[in-house]
């Protein structure tokens, strides 16, 4: 059975990054780790390097660009030129496995963050083979809205064809920019979609958000509360 090495780095270049061995059972081999980004060399050993870069520093849009290979990754900048806001040549764009719903997902990061996380790796000997936004670590599970609040920021999909992260709200707040929810409660799109909320908290968003749970829970059909005691890494690196 393959094991991978999952490192998630932080938005801060001096901030510690945190790192876990998982297997592609998606079961836990050894607890996470937070320290220097140099000491989880001694943690890699055989296993892949995957690496989860901030979610706050990259985009993720979608096209349905019928090529495939380097054809593909050839159209996507002229595709999607109107989506950024910066000039294509200054930004690196990598589709992902197409979803159920047929579209395909494609992340949008600028040149100069690619090689600041590739020469800070690098620094450390360690050599990824992936490296994957944060938020991807989120499964997209049908017919149901999730979301996974942490660390200030909420990361939200709606099972289908709709994936975003916002900093600094709450969980109404992020479903209220998903269009599903408003001031008197769900809104006619959220009738025609899933009605499921799965959730992954810590402990204390927990507490933080208990109002707006039990809101939810009188709009929703159901609201699933999974903690987080060890953090999100656990949580992300199971998916990826």
């Amino acid at each position: 059975m393959a094991e991978f090495l999952v490192i998630r780095l932080s938005a801060d270049e001096n901030a510690h990054a945190s790192w876990i061995a998982v297997d592609d059972a998606g079961t836990r081999r050894t607890p996470p780790v937070m320290g220097p980004l140099a000491e989880a060399l001694k943690d890699v050993g055989d296993r892949e390097v995957i690496v989860l870069v901030p979610a706050g520093e990259t985009s993720t849009l979608s096209c349905d660009l019928p090529a495939k290979g380097a054809r593909l990754r050839a159209a996507l900048p002229f595709a999607l030129e109107e989506q950024v806001a910066d000039e294509i040549e200054n930004l690196h764009f990598a589709p992902g496995p197409r979803r159920a719903a047929g579209d395909l997902p494609v992340v949008v990061v600028a040149h100069d963050k690619m090689d600041a996380w590739l020469a800070r790796l690098q620094e450390a000997g360690i050599r990824p083979a992936r490296m994957i936004p944060e938020d991807h670590g989120l499964a997209f599970v049908p017919n149901t809205l999730s979301l996974l609040v942490a660390e200030d920021q909420v990361v939200f999909n709606n099972g289908s064809d709709l994936a975003f992260v916002m900093q600094g709200v709450t969980p109404i707040d992020a479903l209220m920019a998903a269009g599903l929810f408003g001031e008197e409660g769900l809104t006619d799109a959220a009738t025609e979609s899933a009605r499921h909320l799965l959730v992954y908290c810590e402990p204390t968003d927990e507490q933080r958000f208990a109002e707006h749970w039990s809101r939810l829970r009188q709009h929703l059909d159901s609201v699933d509360i999974n903690l987080l005691p060890d953090g999100v890494l656990p949580r992300l690196a199971v998916t990826v």
